[in-house]
């Protein structure tokens, strides 16, 4: 139906839309006015979770297993009546010990462990990939399935869709969600994309449903109708009241309920990039409103395809087959465009997050552990890009390789089972302070072996990778140990079995081992934070404190050097002062020991936003920030202040919840006191939006000067650079940096004294326009019009000065060209009437010199009788013709009359230019070879020059299209600019060069041909340049030149042929001469 490059720009189109969104909203969150920061953008972001397995493969397990596929989405449904505990619990968390992923969530639980965190990541990026390759299988699929096909042959997109969209989504990835590193880890812009795309796959869903419904169909009632006559029984029923039925139901449920919290994607926009906790509340009856309207029309849509024939075994193409067959090209684009939004969010997000895990639990790591790596704590950006492009493409790899073997349905699955083993150590970790890093070690890694053998190896097996053999019998013949019958339990479904065995190991070893060891003392505090979470907060300021000893900028650059790690210097300045600032330090010159403590603990969890909290942990602790002293000090404050309050360890406890109970009271009577500073408030208000008023008037100011097309620079009083416009770099060829403070040495010498006499009456307060020159940075000339204007201070005395250079180059030519053109044409008409009225007598003249000549000296018997009659002899006539010179002077008549007769033929050429030409496709370089042939014979000794003795260089762009001309005419104008030139070059005194002639040809625009002809001769004044092509101008000596070749030449160029014809020369540096010709003809062409 659509060309593939058709689907690939709407794609693109789309994105770029997308992007630009997404970059308006960072500018607004960057200015405090976030637009992403809503419940509703909330709520649709959480709907990611809704990739193509929902787009197209619910209607497919509708098709096969009836009401099933609602299990998808009656589990996160069921699992949002928790959100306010779990989901808030887990949000405050986050904003507590800066997380920013699911793997940071676990290792920070479990005593920072960095074994946790990598081991977290490896289980998320191995079970990501099946869910990334049903992205890929739904695109691609899709892709082939509206792409138009001409003939048997796939074209080269069709053949190439997989990896043009893995290099697409990977380019789309890094531009919304990865280009820069950001200490909070989050993305208000690819929040609102992902939020659109969300509302663009549900729109675009319901309207393949109400097509469905109401098009194919005359409603709901006629197709219900219609269903028993497709034989849909499994459909409607739903499912048949057996054991095994109600387990596969009740395992969804969990693996639904499960993923919509811990797969990686979901954690981060429903944990990390959470802003406000008061959200959670809205999207606990929005998010199941959602999944409701998108689910509403699967089962009509399953049931319309199989009764209109679709084949059954391509039902998770139903919501685009039915319109690709009975509805419009506009209805399939838009359906293509939602399944394409279901997959590029859910593989943005879910690459975006496993980057991070990657860069900051495996690959930091490393670099800590081996120190000669160091040089690449800089490099996450870099690396994160890598990790990204590693993710998607392992996702394209798995659906290459393995995906053809699965359902939709299947795959997402296998991601499901994957998600669910982070369960146990998350939800552990949030309700049981008794939970410890070994049980979530010996938990998850029991548990994902368990996933591996009893879910992803058999995916191998059924693609192929291993033998049957191992599935049917298990391995080396153990039938115990088959994968989908573990220990013998084969009543169970693949999916139960593999969650039963899973969850049963998991949840075992993580309990088991949580009891046999103790927690360290630093596990146990963070339980108690994690468990706590929702409490109020205690008073963390002890009663008493130590005098101050610490120099706080001498300290602190210890926290610096730490930061400096993973930054360059500016931005671990700011960092620091963010923690400075945030710990009350700005003002103080020397802290106490708890004030460092404080400070400290700040920047570890600043740091860890952006490098994770297991590996800051360890960077912080292997810092040795305390000296000896400090600990000392440190450790008899808190002695101290267990000592007086001289309690047991269940009164301290009794102690903490009545300062907490204390706390709350005192945050109540806080929010009475804002009350009372509201005037104020208001009063701040009225200054910062006068504040806010001019920063806009001066970026108004400044985006006007950024956006001009003309260059403008600023100078101080003392003539150096202040600014400059990306205009002035562009037409100059100076980079900012080359200019800024700097004075501009670009006044060409003949300019000078004009400028001096413009800078004079600039620096006494006029406004000035000058027209004049400028060069560039590789020494061009441009004629440009100054506008200058004074800046006064506030005594009215010049302190400096805008110029804005308005290039005028190609207006001057143009001008010029014009005037050439005119003078061409007027010397044309008078070219005519006098060749005719001098040709006739010039003629004459010839003719009768040439008759006295064979009169005088020729022996004829007429001349003999003539000679005879007047009593003389011809010998006598011819002795006296040589005797006076007579010859001589008749043959200098009839040379010159013959110089004139040439110059009257060039004016008749003059006449006849305005001829309609016959034109021809020429292959230009062929021509011109050609052309330098016949030059090539030229040898004049008189003119002291020899073609032969010329270097000729070709420079000929290849693949040029044929250009329609008049060939003789062209070979004319070639071959007097050759000529031209070895005349040039041979009466140049002192040459040490060979003398060269460049021939160029290439492409000068999509319209036209370039063909420059230079030499390196002595070049010309600009005064000559100027009239170069002027009618009867020449340089050459009286007699050796008529003025009129490069005349007539540029009226064929630019008259004929409708090109043009110009040329570039410095005295002492040869010259160019350039033409262009179009390549479609003016005129009609043989």
């Amino acid at each position: 139906m659509f060309q593939p490059a058709t689907i690939l720009v709407v794609i693109i189109l789309y994105v770029g839309a997308l992007l630009l969104v997404a970059t308006k909203v960072e500018r607004m969150a960057s200015r405090g006015s976030n637009p992403s920061n809503t419940p509703l953008v909330y709520t649709l972001s959480l709907a990611v979770y809704c990739t193509t397995w929902t787009y197209y493969g619910s209607v497919e397990s509708a098709a096969f297993s009836g009401m099933l596929f609602l299990t998808i989405y009656l589990g996160p449904t069921l699992g949002a009546i928790f959100w306010g505990t779990v989901l808030r619990k887990l949000v405050r968390i986050k904003q507590q010990h800066r997380i920013s992923s699911i793997a940071d969530f676990t290792a920070a639980r479990y005593g920072a462990s960095q074994r946790l965190a990598a081991l977290t990541t490896v289980i998320a990026l191995v079970g990501i990939a099946p869910y990334i390759a049903l992205q890929f299988k739904s695109v691609v699929n899709t892709f082939e399935l509206i792409s138009a096909h001409e003939g048997l042959t796939p074209s080269w997109i069709e053949a190439n869709a997989g990896p043009i969209m893995a290099i697409l989504l990977i380019i789309f990835t890094i531009m919304f969600g990865m280009r820069r590193l950001d200490p909070t880890e989050q993305h208000q812009g690819m929040v609102m994309a992902v939020a659109i795309q969300s509302v663009v796959k549900l729109v675009s869903f319901l309207a393949a449903g109400i097509f469905v419904v109401f098009f194919l169909f005359d409603g709901v009632g006629d197709l219900a109708a219609q269903m028993p006559n497709a034989h849909l029984g499994m459909a409607v029923s739903g499912m048949q009241a057996d054991a095994s039925t109600f387990l596969t139901w009740c395992t969804y449920l969990l693996l639904a309920m499960s993923a919509i919290l811990f797969l990686p994607r979901q954690f981060h926009v429903a944990v990390v990039e959470n802003s406000d906790e008061s959200h959670i509340r809205t999207a606990m009856w929005g998010f199941p409103l959602y999944v409701f309207l998108i689910n509403i029309f699967v089962l009509p849509i399953a049931a319309a395809g199989l009764i209109k024939g679709l084949p059954e075994v391509n039902a998770d193409t139903f919501v685009l087959g039915l319109p690709l067959q009975y509805g419009s090209p506009l209805l399939v684009m838009i359906v293509f465009i939602g399944g394409f939004s279901a997959a590029m969010s859910m593989i943005m997000i879910s690459a975006m997050t496993m980057a991070t895990m990657i860069t900051n639990h495996l690959l930091l790591p490393v670099i800590e552990f081996f120190g000669w790596l160091g040089f690449m704590r800089k490099q996450i950006l870099k690396a994160r890009w890598a990790s990204v492009a590693l993710v998607i493409l392992l996702g394209y790899s798995f659906e290459a390789y393995i995906g053809h073997s699965y359902t939709l349905i299947n795959m997402g699955m296998i991601s499901f089972g994957a998600a669910l083993q982070f369960a146990p150590p998350i939800l552990g970790g949030i309700l049981w302070e008794r939970g410890n890093r070994r049980g979530a070690l010996w938990g998850l890694n029991i548990g994902f072996a368990a996933w591996a053998y009893t879910l992803l190896l058999p995916s191998f097996v059924r693609s192929g990778w291993l033998p049957v053999s191992f599935l049917m019998e298990g391995p080396f013949g153990i039938s115990l140990l088959k994968p989908e019958a573990l220990l013998g339990l084969s009543s169970l479904s693949p999916l139960t079995h593999s969650v039963f065995w899973t969850m049963l190991l998991n949840c075992s070893f993580y309990i088991i081992f949580s009891l046999l060891h103790e927690p360290t003392d630093e596990e146990a505090r963070v339980a108690q934070s994690y468990v706590n979470a929702l409490s109020p907060t205690p008073l963390q300021k002890a009663l008493s404190r130590s005098e101050p000893t610490i120099a706080l900028e001498e300290k602190s650059q210890e926290i610096l050097k730490l930061f400096k790690r993973y930054f360059y210097t500016n931005i671990s300045r700011n960092m620091l002062d963010l923690c400075i600032e945030q710990a009350g330090l700005q003002s103080q010159e020397k802290i106490n020991v708890l004030e460092w403590a404080d400070l400290c603990s700040r920047a570890e969890t600043l740091l860890a936003g952006s490098i994770g909290a297991a590996t800051a942990g360890k960077v912080f602790r292997q810092a040795n920030l305390y000296s000896q002293n400090e600990s000392i000090e440190l450790s008899a404050i808190y002695g101290k202040i267990l000592a007086d309050l001289r309690l047991t360890p269940e009164d301290l406890k009794e102690k903490i919840d009545y300062y907490k109970e204390k706390e709350s009271l005192i945050q109540e009577h806080a929010k009475d006191l804002e009350a009372k500073i509201q005037l104020l408030q208001e009063q701040i208000q009225k200054r910062k939006e006068t504040e806010q008023a001019l920063k806009k008037s001066e970026e108004r100011y400044r985006t006007l000067l950024g956006t001009t097309p003309d260059a403008v620079v600023a100078y101080d009083e003392e003539g150096l650079v202040q600014y400059v416009n990306a205009a002035f770099v562009q037409t100059y060829g100076w980079s900012e940096d080359e200019l800024m403070g700097k004075r501009i040495d670009f006044v060409p010498p003949h300019e000078t004294e004009r400028t001096r006499q413009a800078l004079g009456e600039l620096s006494s307060g006029k406004f000035l326009d000058l027209e004049t020159q400028r060069l560039t940075k590789s020494g061009d000339i441009l004629d440009v019009l100054l506008k200058s204007a004074p800046f006064f201070n506030h005594e009215g005395k010049v302190i400096g000065s805008m110029v804005i250079h308005h290039d005028i180059t190609q207006r001057k030519k143009a001008q010029e060209m014009m005037v050439q053109t005119e003078k061409m044409v007027s010397l044309g008409g008078l070219a005519a009437g006098m060749a005719h009225e001098i040709n006739n007598p010039l003629a004459g003249i010839i003719q009768n010199v040439q008759v006295i000549i064979n009169r005088l000296t020729q022996r004829i018997p007429p001349n003999v009788r003539a000679a005879q009659q007047c009593g003389t002899t011809m010998e006598a006539i011819s002795h006296y013709v040589e005797l006076r010179g007579l010859t001589g002077m008749f043959q200098s008549v009839v040379d010159s009359g013959s110089r004139a007769a040439r110059i009257v033929d060039n004016m008749l050429s003059f006449s006849r230019m305005n001829q309609q030409p016959v034109m021809k496709a020429v292959d230009m370089c062929a021509l011109i070879d050609k052309t330098v042939d016949i030059a090539s014979s030229d040898y004049n000794i008189k003119k002291k020059y020899d073609f032969r003795q010329i270097r000729i260089v070709r420079d000929y762009e290849a693949n040029l299209p044929p250009v329609p001309c008049e060939e003789g005419k062209i070979q004319q104008v070639i071959l007097n600019l050759l000529r031209n030139a070895a005349q040039a070059m041979a009466e140049q005194k002192g040459r040490q060069s060979l003398p060269t002639i460049t021939l160029r040809v290439g492409a000068y625009d999509a319209k036209n041909v370039r063909v420059e002809v230079s030499d390196n001769g002595p070049g010309m004044q600009e005064d000559v340049r100027r009239r170069i092509f002027e009618p009867f101008y020449t340089t050459k000596a009286v007699g050796q030149g008529t003025g009129l070749g490069l005349s007539v030449s540029f009226f064929i160029i630019t008259e004929n042929h409708k090109g043009a014809m110009w040329v570039e020369s410095n005295p002492g540096q040869g010259a160019s001469f350039i033409i262009t010709l179009p390549f479609e003809s003016p005129v009609k062409y043989k």
